[in-house]
């Protein structure tokens, strides 16, 4: 056998059969990766290729196809990679892997170009969102509610309920902002109740949304009293704001329920009904954050019913008791 084989050697025979085997093993290898490549397997085509070319490392054809190989196996990580990106939200990064595939002469691998296209739409879209947020931030609700209902009229699918929620808390915040500023102005209260109103119509059911409209709605309410003079009534609302709340607006409804018990007594008083007014005017000193003047005013009244009720009982006069007149 080893003298048969030094044949074959000594001959070439052996050579050829060995190239022979090694031609096959490359063909071999080369449709396999051809196989791969036709169904997008560029790990498996790479890993094909590599081996040929190992066997063939002159075969110009064969370094072309390991390249094509290698170029694409390039575009499908830079694919994995960008959709990853995107699912995790860096949006910047996957914008950059996304610029390298379409930028490579393929845009339509992986549909690169479309995506790139959709990315860019949603950036656009983040960036409004986080427009919309800094006013938030800021305090600027006008300027929130704009941006987001705007955003929201062009995009109904995009994060849709984190901006219902977010436009929510900017409809209670441009609420509350009219109301601290509205003072007397029935129309700003309106307004304000309005901006309630469209919050709760995105969540019906929120308690801080609910709460904010009955005190608006019921300061309201003790407005329209005083400006009819009706105290007992302006009272009954008023004493609703102050239990539930009795630093609201800036005590501004603690300041008008103080005025509101005086004036109450006042009436009282104007009817001689003094055993009321002066319940009212004792009133007045269980609010926190009465002005001064009305408190001074309610007390002098107090003192003054107090003693119209209390009226001090007289010193009686001492009678002289006649001398008698001794008789001569």
């Amino acid at each position: 056998a080893a003298r048969a084989v030094l044949v074959l050697f000594r001959t070439g025979v052996l050579d050829r059969i060995i190239d022979s085997e090694r031609r096959a093993r490359v063909e071999g290898l080369m449709n396999q990766g051809r196989a791969a490549m036709n169904v997008a397997d560029y790990d498996r085509a790479v890993e094909a290729f590599g081996a040929a070319l190992a066997l063939s490392p002159d075969s110009e054809s064969l370094r072309i196809e390991y390249s094509k190989a290698l170029r694409y196996h390039h575009l499908d990580v830079l694919c994995y990679e960008a959709d990853a990106a995107i699912a995790a939200g860096r949006l910047d990064d996957a914008a950059g892997k996304l610029d390298e595939i379409v930028n490579s002469g393929d845009p339509i691998h992986c549909d690169a170009r479309k995506k790139k296209d959709e990315l860019e739409t949603r950036k656009a879209l983040e960036d409004r969102f986080s427009e919309a947020q800094s006013y938030s931030e800021q305090g600027k609700w006008g300027e929130a509610i704009s941006v987001l209902e705007q955003l929201q009229a062009d995009a109904p699918t995009f994060r849709s309920d984190e901006l219902s929620h977010t436009l929510f808390y900017a409809h209670v915040g441009y609420g509350r902002e009219l109301m601290v500023t509205a003072d007397d102005s029935l129309e700003a209260i309106g307004q304000a109740i309005q901006s309630f109103d469209r919050a709760l119509a995105i969540l019906a059911n929120a308690e801080v949304a609910l709460e904010e409209r009955r005190l608006a709605d019921l300061y309201r309410q003790s407005l329209l009293f005083v400006n009819q003079g009706n105290w007992l009534e302006a009272v009954d609302v008023l004493q609703q704001i102050y239990e539930s709340r009795p630093g609201y607006l800036d005590r501004m409804g603690a300041s008008m329920l103080c005025m509101a018990y005086l004036q109450l007594g006042e009436t009282y008083y104007a009817a001689r009904a003094w055993g009321n007014a002066y319940e009212q005017y004792g009133n007045v000193h269980k609010v926190e954050g009465c002005d001064d003047d009305v408190k001074v005013e309610a007390a002098a009244r107090e003192t003054e019913v107090y003693g119209i009720m209390h009226p001090p009982t007289p010193t009686p006069t001492k009678t002289m008791t006649p001398t008698r007149t001794p008789v001569p």
